[in-house]
């Protein structure tokens, strides 16, 4: 039998020690009951078997190891090697596990239950539900404690399936056993079942959900099943209900669950299969694509909301940046994919998330920025606004555009792109191959889970994939989803291309709009809010700016932080509020915090509407500063807004 990771360390600690040890020892040492310590002892005993040796217990005495010399040492030679750097996973998946338990009770759970559930003490259980406390408030959710009778989760029954659903995915992920426990609720059958039908619906509504979209809605779908027979009952509005049952998707998604009904023995509500709908509406979706094939086709699948504010956005940020991204065939229908998706979570408040956000942020800092301060003019027409982890996806789309538009067109070896983080991403693997390796032609893209049989179909010479396998038909890259610069070089290396790159070494935007009566030395300032109110203060006496410039720059800095890495921040207020472009700056010798990042060169942009052309160039000089660590260290240590100004 495969020894757990309790298991692994009360055999490290009995070897460590040498000598016999107290059952109540090791209970301390492993911090769960004596109970569990004598049932982990049987599974240690099998395992030390294999080595000759015999794991003895005897009252009085304690817990040892007995047998020849030579077995102990091979023993101790294994454990060497044995890493408890798994211990934190492993307590992670425990809380995560009672309070997913929590969660599926309709009743209270007393301590004494969960502490047997899970062989660990009720202090122990104790502990793990307080550190779990903040988490559940994320939902809308909150333990109710009761002397004697137990503990309890109490919210909406909405707000407990978004918990669970998020549960279950991080238990599916944490830890390759925790699949053992996650079949310990949902039979492997039943799994099973709803994926096929879920696959099944995918062809009925002629598009492929994300790999990651498809295990999210298998969790949901099976949850749904599970409440139900528990008595929970979820509850839809009228207009909810009415506005669902005009979709497409919502007959498909019924025939979908009417074989759900029969194989799982349940009868699931009305309300229950609308908001089974409502899941799929707002699941990320993935095209097949031929990169050949003509993707302007088929916008009438989108809704007229979503492809409005898909053309407005194309055509500000073409605006701004002077490039005609609406001549890319390929960014209209990409970006209406992504935001079909999003539109219908914002209606229906499923949560939205983008954890590469952070990522994507500092590795295309200058499209961000172009599209934060496009959107605005996008949100007031359109009535909508986007939190800033959508406007990191749209960044990957006009990324992709953007790189489609300069790419260069000789190409010969193709290359099929494997991707499972759905449209965005792939795009901009695609388009970011195709500019800077010449002689390649993408075969088309395809999720993980579809890979050999694209690779079969389409036979391309190369796989570039985000999730590693194995395929006997061609070679195979692997590389991370945003692609390192590192994993770049190995696929020219293999196909023994080289380019080289070349960075600007002036900033001429730069220091045209910088004015020197706008530049503070070493001030003895160290927080964000106070360092804007001050450049704003001088831009504002100078003229420069309206009064409302720093109500502005101070909200726009509250909802995401504006350090872009390389020791540089760029707070900026609205355009609406600019008199005359100006960039003011402040330096620190000292590098100080600013949101995450440690920053000494602070620029404040205040550039209106009528200059925001200057945003492309001016975005692309401060991010080669950011790459320049000697200059900004220079520049840092400069006592005067002349010799700055000079140095640029």
């Amino acid at each position: 039998m495969k020894m757990n990771e309790r298991q692994n360390q009360l055999l490290v600690f009995l070897v460590s020690r040498g000598k016999s040890v107290s059952v109540d020892e090791i209970a301390s040492e492993l911090n769960c009951s004596e109970k569990t310590v004598r049932n982990d002892c049987k599974v240690v005993a099998d395992h030390v078997k294999s080595f000759n040796l015999r794991l003895i217990r005897r009252r009085g005495v304690g817990v040892y190891l007995e047998g020849p010399d030579s077995a102990i040492q091979a023993l101790k030679d294994e454990v060497t090697h044995y890493s408890p750097a798994a211990t934190e996973t492993a307590d992670n998946i425990r809380r995560l596990s009672i309070i997913r338990q929590l969660l599926l009770r309709n009743k209270e759970t007393t301590l004494q239950e969960l502490a047997e559930n899970f062989y660990i003490s009720k202090t122990l259980v104790r502990n793990d539900i307080n550190s779990m406390e903040e988490w559940l408030h994320a939902f809308n959710l909150k333990l109710v404690r009761k002397p004697k009778v137990g503990v309890k989760a109490e919210g909406s029954e909405k707000d407990k399936r978004s918990a669970l659903s998020r549960l279950t995915g991080m238990l599916i992920h944490a830890a390759e056993e925790e699949k053992n426990s996650v079949n310990r609720i949902f039979a492997q059958y039943e799994i099973a079942f709803v994926k096929h039908g879920l696959k099944q619906l995918e062809q009925k509504l002629h598009y492929a959900f994300t790999d990651q979209a498809l295990d999210n809605l298998i969790m949901h779908v099976l949850i749904s099943v599970k409440r139900v027979k528990a008595g929970s009952k979820i509850t839809v509005s009228h207009d909810e209900e009415t506005r669902i049952k005009r979709t497409k998707e919502f007959p498909a998604v019924e025939v979908f669950l009417q074989d759900i009904e029969k194989a799982l023995s349940v009868k699931l509500p009305e309300a229950e299969k609308i908001y089974i709908t409502i899941r799929v509406l707002g699941t990320k979706i993935f095209y097949h694509t031929n990169h050949q094939e003509e993707e302007g086709k088929g916008l009438a699948r989108f809704d007229v909301e979503v492809l409005g504010f898909s053309s407005l956005l194309i055509q500000e940020v073409s605006e701004i940046t002077e490039m005609d991204f609406s001549s890319d065939r390929h960014l209209l229908p990409g970006l209406a994919g992504h935001l079909q998706t999003t539109f219908h979570r914002m209606s229906y408040s499923l949560p939205l998330s983008n954890p590469m956000a952070e990522d994507i942020k500092k590795m295309y800092r200058t499209m961000f920025e172009m599209i934060y301060y496009a959107l605005p003019v996008v949100e007031q027409k359109m009535k909508t606004s986007l939190p800033e982890e959508e406007i990191a996806y749209l960044t990957l789309h006009f990324q992709a555009s953007l790189e489609r538009l300069k790419k260069k067109s000789a190409r010969n070896l193709r290359v099929l792109v494997v991707c499972s983080m759905g449209i965005g991403m792939s795009q901009l693997i695609v388009t970011k191959l195709e500019r800077k390796f010449h002689s390649i032609e993408i075969a088309g893209t395809a999720p993980a889970s579809d890979a050999l049989r694209e690779i079969k179909e389409k036979k391309p010479d190369l796989v570039i994939s985000t999730v590693p396998f194995s395929c006997k038909e061609a070679s195979v890259i692997v590389v991370s989803p945003l692609m390192t610069e590192e994993e770049e070089n190995e696929i020219e290396h293999f196909l023994q291309n080289e380019r080289g790159l070349q960075k600007k070494s002036s900033y001429p935007i730069l220091k045209k709009l910088l004015q020197e009566e706008l530049i503070s030395i070493h001030p003895d300032l160290s927080k964000e809010a106070d360092i804007i109110k001050n450049m704003v203060k001088l831009a504002e006496a100078k003229g420069f700016v309206k009064p409302g410039y720093k109500d502005s720059a101070l909200i726009r800095e509250n909802q995401s932080s504006t350090a872009i890495g390389g020791g540089i921040a760029i707070p900026h207020g609205s355009p609406d509020h600019v008199f005359e472009s100006v960039i003011g700056m402040t330096l620190f010798q000292q590098p100080i915090l600013w949101g995450k990042e440690q920053v000494q060169i602070v620029l404040l942009l205040a550039v209106d509407r009528e200059n925001r052309n200057l945003l492309k160039e001016l975005f692309k000089e401060i991010s080669d500063m950011t790459e320049n660590p000697s200059f900004i260290q220079k520049l840092a240590m400069q006592t005067s807004g002349k010799h700055v100004y000079s140095l640029l």
